[in-house]
């Protein structure tokens, strides 16, 4: 690091600042370097991004303000001859007065780049730090665990005049809409957040957007960007949860929601909810639902199951995936129920459903009296025009399923090709796959395969 315009800021304990020492230490630099290259976007359909990079400053150098917190068997680097020590208090964790003074200090050099990272156990859980708004930085990068960030109260103490960059990780913004309100300029922002029940960014000039929060049950996400181009989003839901995402311009999205308390209907309950999409054909938008068979799901008076699950629904979808834990219960109503949705049966194209099996239960449900209550969605029709292809996953060839098979043959008038994989607890001279057979010949057009358990062994095409 050059001499000139270098400082750093050290906790030295009670040994002197000439003495060798193994404790933890603070420290923050400012240094004249490269400005680095701006990386590229990872795809929210393939997993959350890790933030936007830094943007290249005008002049091909930045000016940079990184901060982080050695640990205690780490040696303290030496010191140039122009860094003036400055103490900083005792003892190994920080605190939150200490990391603010800091911070302050680092906004007198007017930093492009500022970098804070407090790594787990070196700090104080639930600590609160007050951030400067930094009018100068292009990119601020904050990485610690449960760290609560305060702004200065007024907007007229100041903006993020020329932030680009933000990403925050296991901190907490008590109002994340009014901190984004302050950076005129943003275009990247990642907010992976431990706690919150609220989740509101409105920006005229962001892009890219990742905000999970898996933590703490959310009650509302909304979300407007007239140009935002890619957004992942992830969130632990509270029952009810509010949804409202505008974004004209998007071009992938990764929208995934949790529920910690299953959203029924009937006795499914839906505990998790992906949608993916983008804009070139080869990434269809795609629907991944995980539902079980319970007892103990969620019900509310003021919204129908279909109301739940169709304000989530951001895109006509062409691909539905249906992870179901049936414990020997008919699932036939239950994806009838979802198919009817008015963004997913004008559109689909292609269905998986995935039968999951239960070491713990088995059968132990397969005489429920649901087989017997649940006897009109069997004769239902309903029109699915553009479906082509169906695979199902787990099959055991009760009169349930194969109702199901013989519904999704009457109700899709296109579809070329159906694939089974049969349950690897039948075998090849069961009687259920006989019925199969006989069903899948009554469609001579079609394309039938019949897989038995994981060997890949074609019993019929």
């Amino acid at each position: 690091m050059p001499a000139s315009g270098s400082a750093r800021a050290e906790e030295e304990g009670t040994a002197s600042a000439h003495s060798r020492t193994t404790s933890s230490s603070w420290s923050w630099s400012t240094s004249a370097a490269p400005a680095p290259r701006r990386a590229s976007a990872s795809s929210p359909a393939g997993g959350a991004a890790s933030g936007p990079a830094s943007p290249r400053s005008s002049s091909g150098t930045s000016r940079s303000t990184r901060w982080s917190r050695r640990s205690p068997s780490s040696p303290a680097p030496p010191c140039p001859a122009s860094t003036s020590a400055l103490p900083c208090g005792t003892g190994p964790s920080a605190s939150g007065p200490r990391l603010t003074s800091l911070l302050r200090a680092a906004e007198r050099l007017s930093p492009q780049e500022l970098v804070l990272t407090i790594p787990p156990l070196m700090g104080t859980p639930y600590m609160s730090i007050d951030l400067p708004v930094f009018p100068g930085a292009t990119s601020i990068r904050l990485v610690a665990t449960f760290l609560r960030v305060r702004l200065p109260p007024s907007a007229a103490e100041g903006h993020f005049s020329a932030l680009q960059a933000l990403y925050l990780s296991g901190c907490i913004v008590h109002d994340l809409h009014a901190m984004v309100s302050r950076c005129p300029r943003l275009r990247g922002l990642t907010y992976k957040a431990p706690g919150g029940d609220n989740l509101k960014v409105h920006s005229a000039s962001l892009e890219e957007l990742v905000v999970e929060n898996e933590c703490a049950m959310t009650c509302s996400v909304d979300i407007s960007g007239p140009v935002l181009k890619q957004l992942t989003s992830a969130v632990l839901a509270r029952p009810g949860i509010s949804v409202s995402i505008l974004a004209p311009m998007l071009e992938m999205l990764s929208y995934k929601c949790l529920y910690y308390i299953p959203y029924s209907f009937r006795h499914w309950g839906l505990t998790s909810f992906s949608l993916t999409m983008a804009t070139s054909p080869v990434h269809a938008p795609s629907l991944e639902i995980y539902a079980y068979f319970g007892f103990t799901s969620f019900r509310d008076a003021n919204y129908s199951f279909a109301q739940e699950i169709q304000k989530h629904l951001l895109a006509d979808i062409s691909v539905l995936n249906l992870h179901l834990l049936m414990r020997g219960h008919v699932f036939g109503e239950f994806v009838l129920h979802l198919l009817e949705r008015d963004r997913i049966r004008p559109a689909i194209r292609r269905l998986n459903v995935d039968l999951l099996k239960c070491e713990d239960h088995g059968d132990l449900y397969i005489y429920c009296s649901c087989h017997d209550d649940e006897m009109s969605w069997r004769t239902q029709t309903i029109s699915l025009p553009h479906l082509e292809e169906v695979e199902i996953d787990g099959i055991k060839g009760v009169d349930h399923e194969l109702d199901f098979l013989k519904l999704l043959l009457r109700c899709a008038p296109i579809l070329t090709r159906m694939t089974v994989r049969l349950s690897e607890m039948l075998t090849t001279t069961d009687d259920a796959c006989n019925k199969i057979y006989n069903i899948f010949k009554t469609y001579p057009s079609l394309e039938c395969y019949v897989y038995l358990g994981t060997d890949k062994q074609v019993l019929y095409a």
